[in-house]
């Protein structure tokens, strides 16, 4: 592997501190702007990003941005407002604070009178501090702050050119990204919420095409990590060749009722998908096939599936929610049985429960919703050659096409395109393409056999592992 350089410099450690002093003042300002008859939060939210895309050993693209931004939600008489602006610039955050505070009063007064607009809801509240104890998580790594721009683009690279010579199956790599970010996030309540989070995290992922002049398939791989140095190109390399070659010659196969198994990226998504029936807004709305389940057999016995942000391994570890409550491990199926949903304070209150701190937004420019950091199925003892081993024979699922159209989260409905391998004799056998499998996600839960030892810490809001259904029905020729 490459060495890579560090060309660190005190003052961009020095400007996080500033940046992290100035959002809280602004965060604590805009509170000071409420009354006694109101609610008030501030969400006050700085970022920086990194994303590099090289093609044929060139660089394809090489954007970096700044972003800082405050969102507030005033709540008066059961009548939410809300209001957003990013048009503060970070040296005016630091060098002229009395101006960002200006603005920040402009759109608090916007906010107000947003909320006048509005009707009444007896739920929307905003949440007070509960007796959960924040996570002790170091999130943010400032090793990321000293990993210069050029061996970012070499990380990039690497993996490109590690691909191409990987196997002379390998037509092309569509593509070889690296991105990086950090955020850091202030917020303020006027219920006596003062919280102050920050984060980093970086990817390198590729995709590869491999094949011949009659056909193609494409294959990827992903490294994550909170600092470059701890990205693995050796990974994304050697997961972009096998997941593209190993489909060379794959053929439709003939429609079956199969035993499938998932590669753990599957497994992810799959758990992506249920989290929507998990959630308090679905259920408050009875829009989730779990409803008025709770205490109920919903999973085989060995299942137990959690939401843990507090797992440092977690890419979505979180020590807050986009509440400020203090993040927690939430158990939502235990042993088959459906012990209960994700909440953020509106959707418990809907709910006549607590909140599991389980708030989420996409920045500043939103208002929080309700959605899982980290779900994860307890491991089981196997690995994937000894699940493969004790299913003996059906189809292995590499990956899935028509998700956003053939997955309903209200009915469970699942029926989608896969691509992926026999298992014969409890191996990996001939590929398969054009083919569709199909159940409902409650059958599914029911179904799974064996559950991986092999966890992969994934982007995303899951984990993953090997997975193994009993029973799927696989539509083919």
């Amino acid at each position: 592997m490459t060495e890579y350089s560090s060309d660190h410099k005190s003052s961009d450690a020095q400007e996080i501190k500033q940046v992290e002093s100035a959002l809280i003042e602004l965060a604590d300002s805009v509170v000071s702007f409420g009354d006694s008859k109101s609610q008030v939060e501030a969400y006050v939210a700085y970022g920086r990003e990194t994303s590099i895309r090289v093609y044929n050993k060139k660089i394809e693209s090489l954007e970096s941005a700044e972003t800082l931004g405050v969102g507030i939600r005033y709540i008066n008489d059961g009548k939410l407002g809300f209001a957003w602006s990013g048009q503060i610039p970070i040296h005016e955050l630091i060098n002229n604070f009395d101006k960002s505070k200006q603005t920040a009063r402009e759109i608090f007064d916007l906010a107000k009178e947003n909320s006048t607009y509005a009707t009444y809801d007896e739920f929307v509240f905003l949440p007070t501090l509960d007796e959960v104890e924040p996570a002790d998580l170091e999130l943010f790594d400032p090793h990321l702050l000293t990993f210069n721009t050029k061996d970012k683009v070499e990380l990039a690279f690497e993996v490109e050119n590690g691909i191409l010579s990987g196997s002379p199956l390998i037509k092309s790599v569509e593509q070889s990204n690296y991105g990086d970010g950090l955020t850091i996030v202030a917020l303020a309540t006027s219920t006596g919420i003062k919280t102050l989070s920050k984060r980093t995290g970086c990817y390198l992922a590729a995709y590869a095409i491999a094949g011949d002049d009659n056909e193609s398939h494409t294959g990827g791989g992903v490294s994550v990590a909170r600092n470059p140095y701890e990205l693995i190109p050796s990974k994304v390399i050697d997961d972009s060749v096998m997941y593209s070659t190993r489909m060379v010659g794959a053929t439709k196969p003939n429609s079956a009722i199969k035993a499938i198994v998932f590669d753990p990226k599957i497994t992810s998504t799959f758990l992506a998908l249920l989290s929507g029936a998990l959630s308090g807004n679905s259920v408050a709305k009875k829009r989730s096939f779990f409803m008025d389940r709770l205490n109920e057999s919903v999973g085989n016995e060995n299942v137990t599936l959690v939401d843990d942000p507090t797992n440092p391994n977690a890419y979505g570890a979180s020590i807050y929610d986009a509440e400020g409550l203090a993040c927690r491990r939430n158990t939502l199926i235990e042993n088959g049985v459906l012990m209960g949903f994700l909440h953020s304070t509106e959707s418990a209150k809907r709910c006549d429960t607590n909140s599991t701190a389980s708030a989420t937004r996409s920045g500043y420019s939103s208002t929080p919703s309700v959605g899982p950091r980290s779900l994860m199925l307890k491991p089981g003892l196997l690995t994937q050659d000894e699940i493969l081993a004790k299913v003996d024979s059906g189809v292995y699922v590499q990956s899935v096409t028509g998700v956003n159209s053939g997955v309903n989260p209200i009915s469970g409905d699942f029926s989608v395109g896969i691509e992926g391998l026999v298992i014969k004799n409890g191996q990996l056998d001939e590929p398969i393409r054009e083919a569709t499998i199909s159940s409902t996600m409650q059958r599914m839960l029911m179904d799974i056999s064996l559950i991986g030892s092999d966890l992969n810490w994934l982007p995303g809001v899951a984990t993953g592992q090997t997975v193994a259904i009993s029973s799927m029905t696989m539509s083919g020729k």
